[in-house]
C-alpha cells in the first residue's frame, strides 16, 4: 500500500513539472551549453574621438531669470590652431524647439570659453552649441547640446 501511494504521489509529481528539470539545448548541435550558463556582457561605452579637441562641453544654469551658459573647448597643444563657437539658447514651446538667442565667438590658440548670460522667462530651455575647431586649414564640426533645465 505504501509503494503503490508512493509510486502515485511520483507520478503526479512529474505530471505537474516538479520532476526533473533538464537544460535546454539547441536541436541543431551548434550550442553545447544551456541558456543558462551564459552571462550577459555589458557593450563597453561608446566613446567620441576628436581629431582636434580633446575635450567640448556645453552647459546651462540659472540664476533667477538669468540664464548662464557656458561653451568650453580644449584642443591639443601644437593641433588645434583655431575654434569658432556658436551657442543659441533655445525654449521649448508645445513640442519644438524655438531659438531665442544666438552668440558666435572665434579664437585663436588650442582653446575657447563662450559664457553668455540672458534673462529669460520661465519655461523649459537648453543649449545648442556648434564647435568648429581648426587644425590649419583643416577642421572638424561638432554639435552638443546641454541638459534640458526649466526656470
Amino acid at each position: 500500500m505504501k509503494k503503490r501511494i508512493f509510486a502515485l504521489v511520483l507520478v503526479l509529481a512529474l505530471c505537474l513539472g516538479g520532476g526533473l528539470s533538464l537544460p535546454a539545448r539547441a536541436m541543431d548541435g551548434e550550442s553545447r551549453y544551456a541558456a543558462e550558463e551564459f552571462t550577459a556582457i555589458a557593450e563597453p561605452p561608446i566613446v567620441l574621438r576628436l581629431a582636434y579637441a580633446n575635450s567640448v562641453e556645453t552647459k546651462l544654469a540659472f540664476s533667477s531669470q538669468t540664464a548662464k551658459i557656458t561653451c568650453r573647448v580644449i584642443g591639443y597643444i601644437g593641433v588645434t590652431t583655431k575654434i569658432e563657437i556658436t551657442a543659441t539658447l533655445e525654449k521649448k514651446v508645445l513640442l519644438w524647439w524655438s531659438d531665442v538667442q544666438t552668440w558666435s565667438a572665434a579664437y585663436n590658440g588650442y582653446q575657447g570659453t563662450l559664457s553668455p548670460q540672458l534673462t529669460v522667462a520661465s519655461g523649459k530651455y537648453r543649449v545648442k552649441a556648434v564647435y568648429k575647431i581648426y587644425s590649419g586649414s583643416k577642421y572638424e564640426t561638432v554639435t552638443d547640446y546641454s541638459a534640458e533645465l526649466s526656470c
